[in-house]
């Protein structure tokens, strides 16, 4: 019997669009992808939608982006849990440890659907991270854990995760980029627009608040990106950008190659042999 739209991929990011990109392919028909919205620019996600070849998302959630962590998680499991409730999928699959993960999982446990989590086990052992968080909330309540690493495996085991429940998958970013590699002729214009050659400059991106929020963490950052041997590009967000300019960072900035943040989705296809 084919089955449709019984199986609910939760994501709210551009990297889980990415890292979830042939998981969805993968479940074909089956799949109905439940968009939170936690990254609020439409038409950057939506390109990667498009550059991915995802279908549109069947659900997107309303209120979620621009909020507080805890609003976040708050709208997107209440919605999340009204769509479970009313048309119950046969299992809801999160990815990694952002606020859509721990709202898709929590949401999911507490209207009795299994949750399969992509990529488990991950940790740093550092609380103030939100992410780690998030990823140790959605162990305890996952029924399947897909590892990437026996590592990551063990992780789990010493936090009393049965080993039935997990699986050593792999990490779904290396199917990603294999399949996001450019031609020839592609990686030709990307490198003439920039004035770089291949495998002579460094990609970089930085995106925490402890370090764009911070006037001398951000300048030590772009100083030490500035005083690199090959050139930087640098997709930069916005606020970053803002924060820079209000720190007084401006000049140090002028010397990193600053490309648009929509172009982050082609920047992972470039021939660099350094990413920061």
């Amino acid at each position: 019997m084919n089955e449709t739209n019984d199986i609910a991929v939760v994501l709210g990011t551009r990297p889980e669009i990415i890292k979830l990109a042939g998981v969805i392919r993968g479940l074909g028909p089956r799949a109905s992808i439940f968009y939170t919205g936690q990254h609020y620019d439409r038409e950057l996600s939506d390109s990667f939608f498009h550059a991915f070849k995802l279908p549109e998302p069947h659900v997107r959630l309303t209120g979620v982006s621009a909020a507080h962590r805890s609003i976040q998680i708050a709208r997107a499991t209440q919605q999340l849990a009204e769509h479970f409730r009313r048309v119950p999928p046969k299992v809801v699959v999160v990815q990694g440890d952002t606020n859509a993960t721990s709202a898709g999982a929590q949401a999911a446990n507490y209207c009795g659907i299994p949750v399969l989590h992509v990529e488990a086990g991950l940790r740093s052992h550092d609380r103030t991270m939100p992410e780690e968080i998030n990823r140790r909330l959605v162990s305890v309540l996952a029924d399947v854990h897909c590892a990437p690493t026996s590592w990551n495996a063990a992780n789990l085991v010493s936090e009393g995760i049965p080993l039935h429940r997990i699986r050593v998958t792999g990490n779904t970013i290396v199917e990603a980029t294999r399949e996001s590699m450019p031609g020839p002729l592609e990686t030709r214009e990307l490198l003439d627009r920039y004035g770089l050659r291949e495998n002579e400059f460094i990609i970089a991106t930085m995106h925490r608040p402890e370090n764009t929020d911070s006037p001398e963490r951000l300048s030590e950052i772009i100083d030490a990106l500035a005083e690199a041997p090959i050139p930087v590009v640098f997709p930069v967000h916005p606020r970053t950008v803002s924060s820079a300019h209000s720190f007084g960072l401006g000049g140090p900035l002028s010397r990193l190659r600053c490309i648009p943040r929509s172009i982050i989705r082609r920047s992972c296809r470039w021939p660099a042999t350094r990413v920061c």
